[in-house]
């Protein structure tokens, strides 16, 4: 005669398995929301009326991306950027002059619109 002793403990484990594939399919990643970058050099304390070079952008503990501008972007114009996941970013930029602008913290949300401005 056979005992069955390993089949109930196999359903808590698999159930448990199942869960946790559930939980890692949604989640987290599916919320996302744009992300623009606007150059407003014209309009800043000190005008500079000079185009913004390169922008990139990194999550949090995250290496930064690469140039994510095609093109530079011109005093008076914006650009979007992409869709990324919703999250805190820290981003930076060159501009024409030399100068580096630096923004840290940027809160990225489900749906949303985020503006970074260069002033």
């Amino acid at each position: 005669m056979r005992m069955g002793f390993g089949r109930p403990a196999l359903a808590p484990a698999a159930l448990c398995v199942l869960l946790l594939g559930l939980a890692a399919c949604g989640g987290h990643d599916d919320y996302r929301g744009n992300i623009f970058v606007d150059n407003q050099t014209h309009t800043g304390a000190a005008p500079t009326n000079e185009d913004l070079l390169t922008f990139r952008i990194a999550r949090f503990r995250d290496p930064f991306t690469g140039n994510l501008l095609g093109a530079p972007i011109e005093e008076d114009s914006a650009r979007f950027i992409g869709t990324f996941d919703e999250d805190y970013y820290d981003a930076e930029g060159d501009l024409e002059l030399g100068q580096i602008i630096e923004w840290f913290d940027v809160f990225v949300g489900e749906e949303e619109d985020t503006w970074f401005v260069v002033e």
